[in-house]
């Protein structure tokens, strides 16, 4: 075998290990005016980071879901925005859009997939 084949057989499960895990992007409007911080958790895979207005991040979920499996993300400001969702993500990808004061899109042109979403305990969508 030569050395390109054998590279390629090494990496092509990677690129399918990545093709095939859901992905969940967060979008933050652009009209907003404050940073946010954030914590994602994705099954006790956690980090914390800031969101500035018309930004995303994101996160990978697991291709074979347990019952035991959770995602949420939490954001605020140093103002009056707070929130946070649980989500269910599904292939290939789940939208998240916040509008400018920091509550989710769920009009049906703001482009979230609330199908996919649920409230955190304690909190509404």
């Amino acid at each position: 075998m030569d050395a390109k084949f054998k590279c390629l057989m090494l990496l092509s499960p990677f690129a399918v290990w990545q093709v095939a895990t859901p992905d969940v992007t967060l979008h933050y409007s652009e009209n907003a005016t404050s940073e946010l911080s954030y914590i994602w958790n994705t099954h006790h895979r956690t980090f914390k980071r800031r969101l500035l207005p018309g930004e995303t991040t994101g996160d990978y979920g697991a291709i074979f879901q347990d019952e035991d499996f959770f995602m949420e993300v939490y954001w605020w400001d140093s103002g009056n925005i707070s929130g946070c969702v649980r989500i269910d993500p599904k292939w290939p990808e789940t939208h998240i859009y916040l509008k400018a004061d920091g509550r989710v899109d769920t009009s049906p042109a703001g482009g979230t997939d609330v199908d996919r979403l649920y409230p955190c305990l304690g909190r509404d969508v």
